[in-house]
């Protein structure tokens, strides 16, 4: 992309494994520094407050990348302000009430603009946060565990949620399925 003539503003990347060479090389060639994740937290334990003299943020600031899937089209990356997540935040806090002793889980790849958006309303009400282990197929176990009072998610898991759900039922029989049936239609 840097070569195309975006990320014009890009001067460092972070690498969460160890950089090759051949790729310091080339941010070099483009005018970036690559370091890895275990260079910054060194840097960090061993920085004073005067190294890097706090900025304060503007509302147009970049908060963050959020990646798309490319499930519909190419992927892409769309930037975001803390003035889009705060404007999230405060939409759903001013329409729901959220206690502070409320939980939330973290399942959801942290680029994704929605969990952005969650994350941010749990830091702002001061609910508790809980992440899930990083298999999406025991996310359920994660939930007995963790217990999360708030669970908002994203259409893909409801729906897996709901046929999971529908498939148990179908396959009760008998008295079970009578008294589960009954149970259901209670509730309604």
């Amino acid at each position: 992309m840097k070569k195309a003539g975006f990320l014009s503003k890009i001067k460092n990347l972070v690498v969460y494994d160890t950089p090759s060479q051949e790729g310091i090389e080339a941010a070099a060639a483009l005018g970036m520094r690559v370091f890895s994740w275990d260079q910054v937290q060194q840097e960090g334990v061993s920085a004073s407050p005067k190294d890097y003299p706090f900025e304060e943020t503007e509302s147009r600031d970049t908060y963050a990348f959020s990646y798309t899937s490319g499930t519909t089209s190419d992927p892409k990356g769309v930037k975001l302000t803390h003035h889009m997540v705060l404007s999230v935040v405060h939409a759903v806090m001013t329409k729901m009430h959220i206690p502070q002793d409320s939980r939330v889980i973290s399942y959801l790849p942290y680029p994704h603009s929605f969990e952005q958006c969650m994350m941010g309303m749990a830091l702002v009400a001061g609910c508790k946060i809980g992440y899930y282990n990083g298999n999406p197929a025991t996310l359920t176990e994660d939930c007995q565990l963790l217990r999360p009072t708030i669970f908002p998610s994203v259409p893909r898991l409801y729906t897996r949620i709901y046929g999971t759900i529908k498939q148990k039922f179908g396959d009760l029989k008998g008295c079970t399925a009578w008294i589960a049936n009954k149970g259901v239609v209670a509730k309604t």
